[in-house]
C-alpha cells in the first residue's frame, strides 16, 4: 500500500469505530455508571444459541418480569453487537433499540451457550 493511501486509512479507521445507532452508541458509554445495573437480576431464556434478537426479545416478554411484561408490541430500531464497559461484568453483548408500546428501550442481551442472559433499559 502506497504511504498516502495507508496515512489515509489510518486517519479514516477510528471513524468506523463509531458507526452506528447513536442511541446505542450513548447507553454503551454510560454502562460503566453503577446505577444503570440497579435490580440486575439474572433470569435465563432458553431459546438457543442460534436464536435471533427477535426470538430472545419475543421469549423474554412471555416470561414474568417486571414490567417488561406489559410490553405488547415492539419494533426493532437497531440491533449492535457492543463491547460494553462494566466491571466484572465486561463482555460481548448484543444491544437491540426498539420502539414498544412502553416507550423506547434497549435490550441488552448475552449467549451464554445454553441460554440468553436479558436486560431491558428504558431510555430517553
Amino acid at each position: 500500500m502506497k504511504p498516502l493511501r495507508l496515512l489515509a486509512f489510518l486517519l479514516l479507521l477510528p471513524l468506523c469505530a463509531v458507526a452506528g445507532n447513536p442511541r446505542i452508541a450513548e447507553f454503551v458509554k454510560n454502562l460503566g455508571d453503577p446505577d444503570s445495573w440497579k435490580n440486575g437480576l439474572y433470569w435465563p431464556i432458553h431459546v438457543g444459541a442460534s436464536a435471533s434478537p427477535k426470538d430472545v426479545i419475543d421469549a423474554y416478554i412471555k416470561t414474568d418480569r417486571g414490567v417488561d411484561r406489559f410490553i405488547t408490541q415492539y419494533d426493532i430500531i437497531a440491533t449492535e453487537k457492543v463491547a460494553a464497559p462494566m466491571n466484572s461484568l465486561s463482555g460481548d453483548y448484543t444491544a437491540v433499540l426498539i420502539k414498544s408500546n412502553l416507550g423506547d428501550m434497549i435490550v441488552l442481551m448475552e449467549n451464554n451457550g445454553a441460554d440468553w442472559w436479558v436486560k431491558v433499559f428504558n431510555i430517553k
